[in-house]
């Protein structure tokens, strides 16, 4: 049994898609990259280090569409403005997580406080224990004789004791810097949740929509392009950032190198670019490869 199509959204002109398991599906099943354009609020890099949702290029989109990978739609309810009880529920929600990463950054913290009360009770302990030493060192042999009298049972109470007293000691010690310097994180710095589904959208509310792309003769060579070298295996990116419409990978896109580090105590970057005129021709398309190779080194 065959996946359903995936739901590409459009949103202002540009597809999107927001659910993390079809832009594997995308990636991995049907070698359909895309580009993250999301950002995480709490990581730095952001302009780096991109997340959901995912836009697909034009061709990308018309690729999937045309082989019923997948089905444009559009969300009316976007388009109303929300409720009060839709506001209250998101609301609600957004106060859930609050809560839930409140409890998980007290409970870091506290772990974080744990370890240094364990060695504040270490020197606590070698303190008094070496002042107990003095004062009782003349009834250490005493002491002995009565541990040997009595098997042992003396120095396990002591032991037992000494383990409570620690235990005490640090749980006071975190109690008292969990009142004193630990605070509850207000929300402004919390994490707020990002959805990736409007919680208020109804099946009913998704209608299909309809990808105003090729509308040139250009635009159809570049579908006709992108399809013909999809077909034959290979991972494609967006070409822009190298003068060319499409970045064409031999393998995946994500393992191929672009640049190389050439002799050692020199710097260069060595890019090669293959030219790919293709010309719609009747009967198919036709490839004229030019190789382009230039190094530049620069001494360190």
């Amino acid at each position: 049994m065959s996946d359903p199509p995936i739901n590409l959204y459009l949103q202002k002109g540009k597809v999107l898609v927001w659910n993390a398991e079809d832009v594997d599906k995308i990636r991995c099943r049907h070698r359909i990259t895309g580009t993250q354009i999301g950002c995480f609020p709490r990581c730095s890099f952001q302009n780096v280090f991109l997340g959901l949702p995912v836009q697909l290029a034009l061709e990308e989109a018309h690729l999937l569409i045309s082989k019923g990978l997948a089905v444009l739609v559009k969300n009316t309810r976007l388009n109303k403005s929300p409720t009060d009880d839709e506001r209250a529920h998101v609301d609600k929600y957004a106060e859930t997580i609050y809560q839930h990463q409140v409890q998980l950054i007290m409970a870091q913290r506290r772990a974080e406080i744990e370890q240094y009360a364990e060695s504040i009770v270490a020197g606590r302990m070698n303190m008094h224990g070496s002042r107990r030493a003095k004062r009782k060192g003349g009834r250490r042999n005493e002491s002995e004789k009565s541990e040997e009298g009595d098997g042992g049972s003396s120095t396990e109470q002591v032991q037992q004791t000494q383990a409570q007293d620690v235990e005490a000691q640090k749980e006071a010690i975190i109690a008292d810097v969990m009142k004193k310097r630990v605070s509850v994180p207000s929300q402004d710095i919390t994490l707020t949740p990002v959805l990736y589904e409007c919680p208020r959208t109804k099946a009913s509310d998704l209608v299909p929509a309809e990808l105003d792309y090729p509308t040139s003769e250009a635009h159809t060579v570049r579908c006709r392009v992108y399809q013909d070298l999809w077909e034959k295996g290979h991972y494609m990116t967006v070409g822009s950032k190298f003068g060319g419409d499409f970045l064409v990978y031999s393998g995946e896109w994500q393992s191929c190198p672009v640049s190389t580090q050439v002799g050692e105590g020199e710097e260069a970057n060595q890019v090669m670019v293959v030219m790919v005129p293709a010309p719609a021709e009747e009967q198919g398309l036709g490839y004229r490869s030019v190789l382009t190779l230039s190094l530049v080194k620069m001494k360190a």
